[in-house]
């Protein structure tokens, strides 16, 4: 069974609702998965690392579970899913980047685990978003940016200590 890829890029499959990455432990460049209509649920299982996890145009993807995945290296971006509603960050501790926009459904986001972001966060044009909550997320190396959340009343920084900035 697949356990390791360096690259893997799920894109264009119309009738693909669940894929089952289920044996995949290790992603050592970048998982893709784009512009697949039909999804509508997507749960990493065993992947516990990643360096960079890019998750788009995917018209109805309703939730989105990290699972075990502890670490994102590079970027961790979530765009253009008009129907999810939900992201479970699992048990993710570290990111690079994090970019969540456009989801127009998404409702509440919160980072759960995260402890430390070593580049920026941007949560940007999510038109139903009415909370953030940062969990854990003590540090942000980069900047930090909440724009274009129409409705968003409740922001979370309830540990956050340091925002570098550039």
């Amino acid at each position: 069974s697949l356990t390791y890829v360096g690259y893997l890029y799920i894109f264009r499959n119309a009738s693909l609702t669940t894929p089952d990455l289920s044996s995949l432990t290790y992603v050592d460049k970048q998982l893709s998965i784009y512009d697949n209509a039909g999804l509508t649920s997507l749960d990493l299982g065993s992947v516990t690392s990643v360096n960079s996890l890019y998750i788009y145009d995917n018209a109805t993807l309703t939730s989105l579970d990290l699972g075990n995945v502890t670490s994102v290296k590079y970027n961790l971006s979530v765009y253009d899913n008009y129907a999810l509603t939900t992201i479970n960050m699992g048990s993710v501790t570290s990111v690079g980047n994090i970019q969540i926009e456009s989801n127009d459904s998404l409702t509440s986001v919160d980072l759960g685990e995260l402890e430390t972001v070593g580049g920026d966060i941007q949560i940007v044009s999510n038109d139903l978003l009415t909370s953030v909550d940062l969990g854990e997320l003590t540090r942000v190396s980069g900047y930090l940016e909440f724009r274009y959340n129409d409705i968003l009343t409740s922001l979370g920084l309830n540990k956050l200590t340091s925002v570098h900035g550039d």
